[in-house]
């Protein structure tokens, strides 16, 4: 059977036709990469899985976050600066990681702020927030996406039992690369060690420090209870699981992708919150078993007295905007 050479070019066009709209769906994917520091089975690590995945879901596979944890990219210092040049498009960590480059945001690792986790979402609803996070497009050209990751509280860790302020007298503590925990572990009257996150198992099981200061939630899941399982619940800090992106990438998405966004946002937020509750409950459990001792502060009006005069001092200095952190207690009380 002969075939028309009108056909032919019809079927030649339609053929065309395929190819070039292929090309142009796959140029219209848009993709991006979120960096973290934390291993996969953190809840902070879930919390970026779950935005990606929502993400995707909402744009129908058109946009897609592709994740790379426990520091694939860099450390978080490394991370923030690629984020700030376009190098990536976005990083999740803990908020005072950004203190380095905006001074308010020091006041939110400040011990105390908050007493619980009600406070921490009714400062997300605050006016403070908002003069805070815009600072971060001002002075970082990065933008606050994700904001209400809130973890559970900070809490001190050792290799030998604490119990009271003077515990602290005299012990290597190591502390993260933020000038306000450096201060908080000699306002304990600890010394500092530097150690990176990914080291310290090691650094605690070979004595090269004593203590640290993590989050609740971050404990169990990097087995630092088996190097030093005594864990005082000082509750004194309720830090925020942040994920930042570039501004200038934001911008550039259309106002229904920067809505899909914040939408993804929203959802995440919200799952987060269960999810990091019910984790933490298993997860306490599994270190009781396995050795863990949980103390409560001894002296509780000795230690916040200390904690007291410290955001005391660090507020008349100017360490942050004077008085935003009694304009925050105020408000959120």
């Amino acid at each position: 059977m002969k075939i028309s050479k009108s056909l032919c070019v019809v079927a030649s066009l339609v053929l065309l036709g395929l190819v070039f709209s292929a090309k142009a769906n796959a140029a219209e994917v848009i993709e991006m990469k979120l960096g973290g520091i934390n291993p996969p089975t953190v809840p902070m690590t879930m919390a970026h899985l779950k935005f990606a995945e929502l993400i995707k879901e909402k744009s129908n596979g058109r946009i897609v976050v592709n994740v790379y944890p426990a520091s694939q990219l860099g450390d978080a210092t490394s991370q923030i600066a690629q984020v700030m040049s376009g190098g990536i498009d976005m990083f999740g960590a803990a908020d005072s990681f950004y203190a380095q480059y905006v001074n308010d945001f020091r006041v939110l690792a400040a011990p105390y702020l908050f007493e619980n986790e009600a406070q921490v979402k009714k400062f997300l609803a605050s006016p403070y927030y908002t003069e805070i996070t815009n600072q971060l497009i001002a002075k970082m050209g990065v933008r606050e996406i994700v904001g209400g990751l809130i973890r559970p509280p900070e809490v001190l860790e050792a290799t030998k039992p604490i119990r009271k302020l003077g515990d602290f007298k005299g012990i290597m503590m190591r502390v993260p690369e933020i000038e306000i925990y450096k201060l908080f572990a000699e306002a304990l009257g600890a010394n500092i060690v530097r150690v990176a996150w990914g080291e310290m198992y090691m650094a605690l099981s070979q004595g090269v420090c004593q203590a640290l200061i993590p989050p609740l939630d971050a404990i169990y899941p990097n087995k630092l209870h088996l190097v030093a399982p005594y864990i005082l619940l000082t509750r004194h800090n309720w830090s925020r699981g942040t994920i930042i992106i570039n501004e200038k990438r934001f911008q550039a998405l259309s106002p229904a992708d920067q809505k899909l966004m914040y939408d993804a946002a929203k959802e995440t937020n919200d799952w987060f919150v269960t999810i990091s509750q019910n984790e933490l409950s298993q997860q306490m459990e599994k270190m009781k078993s396995q050795g863990a001792v949980f103390y409560e502060v001894e002296d509780p009006a000795e230690f916040k007295g200390a904690m007291q005069k410290f955001v005391s001092d660090l507020d008349a200095k100017g360490y942050w905007r004077k008085g935003l952190y009694t304009d925050i207690r105020a408000y959120v009380k």
